[in-house]
């Protein structure tokens, strides 16, 4: 028992009050006068706490500070509101006070994804100062939005990457609109059509939608009108020139002034082509009846 006591005497001395506590109890246990060591039990049961916490709240700054942050703040999380001051007063950086102003929300919040959140926070700051994408940063963000609520700073930066994220996408917007006008006046349509498809208009503002439905009006009318010619120098070089005649008279239509003449003029061309060869179509001595029908209805029309 007396060895105890020594023992637990030369423990307090090194300031082990764990040390300390655990051979006071056995001295008890083993008869020594506990009304006697009353006092100095409690003194040692309260230090040793303290001491507990420092060890905990040592390893806790050990592990973030070796890498492994998200296990360091899940155990963090676990700790008193003050081993969270302790802590917080014992490591300057922010991840710590994060965490603990996520635990205050008043929503019942798992402590893993307040860690996720509050990781994820740092690494878009990170990200942030290397001048990362403004969007690709809120898409990351917007996984924690509720965790976050509570964070005061990251409600802040959330506010003001968006506004940075909304700024970038109207820029990309009107960058591809003026790329797509462009090509269109360079009658380049498959990248045309290609660059209109990647926007989604639902996302647009009014300014921008009245921009992509005239250039997606632009852009179908030529689609149309290259289709249109494609099939008359088919069938041209087919000699089928009734098919001719009518997809003519519908490009003269539907282009521009000086083009629409142009396609006039191949129809009155197309019109005597037909008239040719009818004339020299005979079956058994006579003029075909068919042709003549056909005859009748395209040239004299």
């Amino acid at each position: 028992m007396n060895q105890l006591l020594e023992e637990a005497d030369g423990a307090k001395q090194k300031n082990d009050f764990i040390k300390e506590l655990e051979l006071l109890k056995k001295a008890i246990a083993s008869g020594a006068n506990a009304e006697s060591l009353r006092r100095r039990l409690d003194n040692s049961k309260k230090r040793s706490l303290l001491q507990k916490d420092e060890m905990e709240i040592s390893r806790i700054i050990s592990q973030f500070q070796f890498g492994n942050r998200d296990g360091a703040l899940l155990t963090f999380s676990s700790l008193s509101p003050e081993q969270h001051l302790s802590a917080m007063n014992r490591i300057d950086d922010p991840h710590f006070t994060w965490v603990d102003q996520g635990l205050s929300s008043r929503h019942r919040l798992k402590p893993e994804r307040i860690v996720k959140a509050v990781l994820t926070f740092g690494k878009s700051k990170e990200a942030f100062q290397k001048k990362t994408d403004p969007q690709q940063i809120v898409s990351e963000l917007n996984h924690y939005v509720h965790e976050l609520q509570s964070i005061p700073e990251a409600c802040e930066f959330l506010k003001h990457v968006q506004k940075m994220a909304l700024a970038s996408e109207h820029d990309k917007i009107e960058t591809l609109l003026l790329e797509v006008d462009s090509l269109l006046d360079q009658n380049d349509l498959t990248p045309a059509r290609e660059f209109l498809n990647q926007l989604k208009v639902n996302r647009l503002n009014v300014e921008y939608k009245i921009f992509y439905a005239d250039l997606d009006i632009r852009l179908c009318k030529l689609e149309r009108i290259k289709t249109l010619n494609l099939k008359y120098t088919e069938h041209y070089n087919r000699k089928n020139y009734f098919p001719c005649k009518e997809i003519a008279r519908e490009l003269a239509d539907i282009t521009d002034t000086a083009i629409s003449a142009n396609w006039f003029e191949k129809i009155t061309e197309i019109s005597a082509l037909i008239k040719k060869k009818l004339r020299f179509t005979i079956i058994d001595g006579t003029y075909s009846v068919i042709h003549v029908a056909i005859y009748t209805t395209f040239i004299l029309s």
